[in-house]
């Protein structure tokens, strides 16, 4: 909502001693622990899909999250890279890397030609959707 960048811009211009600490926290301490954050959080399913690949079994793991990690993560990574934006990109690459696996797992795991066709749609689709949302993005003013 642009109230921490108001205070830190409201401290600079008053000479006040504590703006280097806001500034540092808003934009490098919280950035970057929010690229822990999602890093961690994409690490979630990395044992049960470890389990399945070991076992050859994909039991009980909903496959159809993982289109929907690895085509986010590639979009907003790319994201970064337009705006230059490092935590950006930190916090959706392991995404992109671990969506990719989970995905590969899966669907080398499924049981049935229909789950698989599944899959290949929500990639296909999502990863259609990007595309589009990306052009109308930068093409329409």
């Amino acid at each position: 909502d642009g109230r921490a960048e108001m205070a830190t811009e409201g401290a600079l211009a008053g000479g006040d001693a504590a703006a280097p600490t806001v500034a540092v926290l808003t934009s490098t301490v919280a950035p970057a622990l929010g690229a822990i954050m999602s890093n961690l959080l994409f690490l979630g399913p990395f044992m049960e899909v470890r389990m399945a690949r070991c076992s050859r079994l994909l039991g009980a793991i909903n496959p159809m999250l993982f289109p929907w990690i690895f085509i986010n993560c590639v979009g907003y990574t790319s994201y970064g890279f337009v705006k230059r934006d490092l935590y950006i990109i930190i916090g959706n690459a392991g995404g992109v890397v671990l969506g990719l696996f989970y995905l590969l797992s899966a669907y080398r795991l499924t049981p049935s030609g229909a789950v698989a066709r599944r899959l290949e749609l929500l990639v296909l689709g999502l990863g259609s959707l990007w595309i589009l949302l990306d052009s109308i993005a930068v093409f329409i003013p």
